[in-house]
């Protein structure tokens, strides 16, 4: 389910993010991009990643990879370029066939220290 939701956005996760994938939602910040299908792939491509994870430790696992990259001296934005999670959602957003044949644990090819 996609919602749009400006300002629990802002709040949790800073002016710049458009949107989040928060099992079981979407948030977005507006209809432009709800209506984004880059985007909302980006974000499925999350929600497969939290499901293989069983959700929680996927959470925990982010925020570690985040934390770690910023204690490596990484700008905020780098570290979130940088996890993971986030480099196989990147690659793959376009390529609205993907999660038909990504292999489960597909993030872990984008590990990198």
């Amino acid at each position: 389910m996609i919602l749009i939701v400006p300002l629990i956005l802002r709040i949790f996760a800073g002016k710049y993010v458009n949107a989040m994938a928060l099992w079981p939602f979407i948030l977005v910040q507006n209809l432009e991009t709800k209506e984004s299908k880059v985007t909302i792939h980006h974000e499925k491509i999350h929600f497969r990643q939290q499901l293989e994870m069983l959700i929680i430790p996927f959470y925990f696992t982010y925020l570690i990879y985040y934390i770690y990259f910023r204690v490596k001296g990484s700008s905020h934005f780098q570290a979130y370029l940088l996890i993971p999670f986030e480099k196989e959602a990147y690659a793959n957003d376009s390529d609205f066939n993907y999660l038909e044949t990504r292999k489960w644990w597909a993030w872990r090819r984008y590990i990198s220290y």
